[in-house]
């Protein structure tokens, strides 16, 4: 693989993440980590798709109460928070793919194994 050998991790949760958000980080944080696809350098990319994740679940859930269609002073029409939530899944699949998050982006992604250091040697 070519690709400089950056810190492993992600670093500290950034603080201006919401709590749905921050919730999501702890959720993907780890697996991400564990197979070597995130590093300390992309925090602020991860945070980005994170705090993406939770405006996404805050606008699906007014377009629940409020319903798909309401009412203007020109007649019905769709949610205008669709423009937000297209805009937002948009820029998520984008970052979704650099991490190869969902099943045709994880099979683009190469990834060194790491090397054992359990003392089963029998399993190398």
């Amino acid at each position: 693989m070519n690709e400089p050998d950056f810190p492993e991790g992600l670093g500290e949760v950034p603080d201006w993440l919401d709590d749905e958000a921050k919730r999501k980080w702890f959720e993907l944080a780890p697996g991400l980590i564990e197979v070597g696809i995130a590093k300390a350098v992309d925090r602020d990319l991860f945070a980005s798709l994170c705090q993406t994740y939770s405006n996404l679940s805050r606008w699906y859930e007014q377009v629940r109460v409020d319903g798909d269609i309401v009412e203007s002073h020109r007649g019905t029409k769709s949610h205008p928070i669709y423009v937000l939530i297209n805009q937002a899944e948009d820029r998520a699949r984008k970052i979704e793919a650099q991490f190869g998050i969902g099943a045709s982006n994880r099979s683009r992604i190469h990834v060194s194994p790491k090397a054992d250091t359990s003392d089963n040697w029998w399993m190398r």
